[in-house]
C-alpha cells in the first residue's frame, strides 16, 4: 500500500490546519495511516493526540516529510483546546524536547519555537543525528504546552531514518 501524506508547509498552506487534522484523523480511524512498516518514520503512533492529562490536543507535521537522516528539518505544530479541534490555542507557550531514551541523550541541535499567533507553532532546528535500529531505540518528541497556568505534554514516538 502506498502512503499519501496530507501535510503542507506553513508557508505553502493549501489546506487549512483543521482540514489537514480531519484528514489525518480519518486516516487513523479508518486504518489508512502510515506506519513504520511503510516508510520507517512513525512508530505506528499517530501524529496527533491528546496531551498526557487531556488538557490540549496536539498535532505535528515534519518538513520535509519523511524526516531526513542527519539533516535539519522543521515541525509544524498545531494546538487545540480539545480533540474536536473547535478552538485553536493561539496564546500558549510551546516548547519541544527531543530525546533518544535508550541512549540517554537528545539531539545535537537546540530547536526554537515560533508562535504564529493562530494556534500553530513552527519548530526549527531539528536534526536526528542517529538512526533508530529498533522501536526500543526510537526518538521521542515531547511537545509541552503551557497556557494560563495549565501545563501538559504530548509525547510522540518516531523511528528515524533511512540513509
Amino acid at each position: 500500500m502506498s502512503c499519501v501524506r496530507y501535510g503542507v508547509r506553513l508557508s505553502d498552506q493549501l489546506l487549512s490546519f483543521r482540514l489537514r487534522a480531519v484528514l489525518v484523523c480519518a486516516l487513523v480511524v479508518f486504518g489508512l495511516g502510515c506506519g513504520a512498516e511503510e516508510d520507517g518514520q512513525d512508530s505506528g503512533e499517530s501524529r496527533a493526540k491528546l496531551t498526557e492529562s487531556g488538557a490540549f490536543y496536539v498535532a505535528y507535521t515534519p518538513s520535509p516529510d519523511p524526516i531526513p537522516f542527519n539533516q535539519l528539518f522543521e515541525l509544524d505544530v498545531e494546538v487545540w483546546e480539545s480533540a474536536d479541534m473547535a478552538n485553536a490555542v493561539a496564546d500558549a507557550d510551546v516548547s519541544v524536547e527531543v530525546t533518544m531514551p535508550a541512549h540517554g541523550h537528545g539531539m545535537n541541535t537546540e530547536p526554537t519555537v515560533t508562535n504564529n499567533d493562530d494556534g500553530t507553532y513552527l519548530v526549527e532546528g531539528m536534526k536526528f543525528h542517529m538512526e533508530s535500529q529498533s522501536p526500543a531505540e526510537r526518538w521521542e518528541i515531547a511537545v509541552s504546552v503551557d497556557r494560563d497556568g495549565t501545563a501538559d505534554t504530548a509525547v510522540f514516538e518516531v523511528m528515524c531514518c533511512g540513509q
